[in-house]
């Protein structure tokens, strides 16, 4: 039964394969002790804060490489090339008007041009490769641009590329790309879009990827996000790297074929919304990562990693966390769909966290769904209603695993370890409740997280 916790170790390290602690021992005959993963988690935050995500690189370099050309007009090339994926009708007297009139070193043109050529290129592609490189373009192209103060906003002929100003300003649109170098911005109904807001405190409001893609980064700044990372038969992407955030409404929420991805590298943030967020899947895929902070998410039902024939991941770190839900939440999958591959995981690294919801949570699934909520350091509580904490109906998978610290259960009925032609398993501490089966049945689960980027 060890075995359940290693799967689920190597499960969570194939998101970050560099990222593994040298003291674990990938091993199937030895379970990984509170040392590795401790490990694990210094060497992860060692990592990021000694590269800081986004240094300095070689821009020039990464622009011969990414166009095989050395070219003195790389940002026209990269704003007609723009144009053209977009269906966008232009004419080369404007396209050059607009970049005399921006005034910028060329650093800063070139920075913009390896940017812009990436995303392009991932609105062409839309794959995890595309998406890499594009992230790897602003690593290194945000130091220069950083640096550079835009002191009025500048926008193209055809409203869809906009350098925003150091001031407080207001956004509008759609299907653009936008790069904002300062000020206390507010962003509403910025669908299919690209926006890396490099600082200020700012507000989004309904930022979504419906049959497209949208990508929003946002540096540094205690922002709110209002309905933000939704997706519907699209690829929706937040990526947050600092300071004690807000998400309300509906957040990482995907429906009909679309992926929603967020990531919130550190800060103490609340999640505050109702029903379908906060790593809600419907024939989609949601995954939310937050890495350091004491976080406080709260929602009613269908939330913190819940899905319904699709696919739901939510991660957190570190940080005294605290989740407050309704039913079916913390973990709930429901399949139905035949050949529908239906999951939903909440795993917790490492806190003293409490974990409290209504009914069918904190670990249940059904019809032929798998669920499983997983914390691994910490003295936790957790307290649910019926049909919670590792508990199965209709062919269903599902599990509760804690495994050190002190901790405190509360329930109602059907739970810990119920089965109703289903499979479960209830560990605490390595204490055991359940069918030795499941071993079997995660093993042919064949999770696979690069699937988000498909």
């Amino acid at each position: 039964m060890k075995k359940i916790l290693f799967i689920a170790l190597v499960t969570l390290m194939l998101l970050a394969p560099p990222l593994h602690s040298k003291d674990v021992n990938i091993s199937i005959e030895k379970l990984p002790s509170r040392r590795d993963i401790a490990g694990f988690l210094n060497s992860l935050e060692r990592k990021i804060s000694e590269e800081n995500l986004f240094m300095k690189g070689n821009v020039t370099r990464d622009l011969i490489i990414s166009t095989g050309n050395i070219n003195e007009n790389w940002l026209k090339d990269a704003i007609i090339k723009f144009y053209e994926e977009n269906n966008i009708k232009w004419n080369e007297t404007s396209v050059n008007n607009f970049i005399e009139n921006l005034g910028m070193p060329e650093n800063v043109k070139e920075a913009i041009a390896l940017i812009l050529y990436s995303y392009t290129n991932f609105i062409e592609n839309n794959n995890l490769d595309s998406f890499l490189s594009l992230l790897n373009a602003i690593r290194t192209a945000l130091p220069i641009l950083q640096k550079y103060k835009m002191n009025e906003t500048k926008m193209d002929n055809y409203e869809k590329i906009i350098f925003g100003s150091s001031m407080d300003d207001f956004y509008n649109c759609s299907r653009i790309f936008m790069i904002d170098f300062g000020g206390n911005d507010t962003y509403n109904e910025m669908n299919n879009s690209f926006i890396l807001d490099i600082k200020g405190n700012d507000e989004y409001t309904d930022i979504k990827a419906v049959n497209g893609s949208n990508f929003l980064i946002d540096e540094n700044g205690s922002d709110e996000y209002n309905n933000a990372c939704y997706s519907y038969n699209g690829f929706s992407s937040l990526i947050d790297l600092g300071g004690d955030d807000f998400y309300n409404g509906e957040i990482c929420s995907s429906y009909e074929n679309g992926t929603s991805f967020l990531l919130d590298m550190e800060g103490n943030d609340s999640y505050k919304g109702k029903n379908f967020t906060q790593c809600f899947s419907s024939n989609g895929k949601s995954i939310l990562i937050d890495f350091e902070g004491d976080d406080f998410y709260s929602a009613d039902e269908y939330s913190q990693a819940s899905s319904i024939d699709g696919i739901s991941i939510l991660l957190d770190f570190s940080g005294d966390d605290k989740f407050f839900a309704n039913k079916n939440s913390q973990a709930f999958a429901s399949g139905g769909m035949i050949g529908k591959q239906t999951i939903s995981l909440l795993i917790n690294f490492a806190g003293d966290d409490y974990y409290g919801a209504g009914d069918y949570s904190q670990g249940y699934a059904g019809n032929m769904g798998f669920a499983a909520l997983i914390d691994f350091i910490g003295n936790d509580v957790y307290n649910a209603n019926k049909f919670s904490q590792a508990s199965a109906t209709v062919m269903g998978m599902a599990g509760l695993i804690d495994t050190d610290g002190v901790n405190k259960f509360s329930h109602g009925l059907f739970s810990q370890g119920y089965m109703l032609t289903g499979i479960s398993f209830f560990m605490n501490n390595f204490e055991i409740k359940g069918n030795d089966k499941i071993l079997e049945m995660i093993n042919k689960l064949n999770l696979n997280p690069f699937q988000f980027f498909r």
